[in-house]
């Protein structure tokens, strides 16, 4: 996990993970990203995601980097195509939030 703070207090965070089976190693899942509502807009998502990505390149063994994405959040998914990210699937009813159903788009970006 990497977290942003300001004046101490946490902004916002991103965490991977490198996957450990044998067919799989060479793929990096990014989850857990969030920026508080009050510093959306001010590059701390650009700065978070591009920490991750740095953390992720250092390993040899990482050739993709995949995550999934409300359908419906548009600034999150321009934020990842700008990073690279291309949009490879779509998970359909995958979220459930106040009883109402959301697609995610799984996106992906090649090292």
């Amino acid at each position: 996990m990497i977290f942003a703070s300001y004046h101490g207090v946490i902004v916002g965070m991103i965490g991977f993970l490198i996957r450990g089976r044998v067919k799989t190693e060479h793929v990096a899942d990014i989850f857990s990203y969030y920026v508080c509502k009050k510093y959306r807009g001010g590059g701390i998502g650009s700065l978070l995601m591009g920490e991750a990505l740095k953390e992720i390149g250092k390993s040899e063994r990482v050739r993709k980097v995949s995550l999934a994405v409300n359908s419906e959040n548009h600034s999150a998914i321009n934020l990842y195509e700008k990073f690279g990210f291309k949009i490879s699937g779509k998970l359909l009813q995958e979220l459930k939030v106040n009883g109402k159903f959301y697609d995610e788009l799984v996106m992906e970006k090649i090292l």
